[in-house]
């Protein structure tokens, strides 16, 4: 989980990163759309603000990180040893010592078993629910970097048009 935790961080700073890069890209747009034409740097001057940066605001990616102890809210299932009575039960009384000493002892293991299982349970839903909120982090980057990328390559092309 802690693996996981980490990638969350490097995917968050990315995303971050990606942010302050498209804002950055919006400033100097307004600045290339000046320096490409008089009529571009009259129009700037007349009509249109540099575009405020907006501060980055994350992911609308929801953290469930309430419970790190795996051992929480797990419902152990305990079976019970009720019989019913049966007519042919005297027959068998005398193995039946024996028999529930075992069964007690196979009941606590099978118990433990539970319990060991309903752990990994637990686990494996946070693991999913951090898994599945990396995703869509993951696609939040790729649109972002996209949108990067594009405002990258049109504002290469019009240095080089201004060059």
């Amino acid at each position: 989980m802690e693996t996981l935790h980490g990638q969350r961080k490097q995917l968050q700073n990315i995303d971050k990163m990606l942010h302050e890069t498209d804002q950055t890209l919006k400033q100097t747009k307004h600045t290339l759309n000046g320096m490409e034409s008089i009529y571009g740097g009259l129009k700037n001057w007349l009509f249109k603000k540099p575009p405020k940066v907006e501060a980055y605001k994350g992911t609308n990616i929801n953290n469930n990180n309430n419970n790190n102890d795996t051992g929480g809210n797990i419902k152990v299932h305990k079976r019970k040893n009720a019989k019913k009575n049966n007519p042919f039960d005297s027959y068998v009384q005398s193995s039946d010592v024996k028999n529930n000493n075992e069964d007690q002892e196979h009941n606590e293991q099978l118990d433990q078993i539970l319990k060991s299982v309903n752990r990994l349970n637990v686990m494996a839903k946070e693991m999913n629910n951090e898994l599945a909120n990396q995703d869509e982090l993951l696609d939040s980057i790729d649109d972002r970097m996209g949108n990067v990328d594009h405002r990258l390559q049109n504002q290469s092309r019009q240095m080089n048009r201004i060059h």
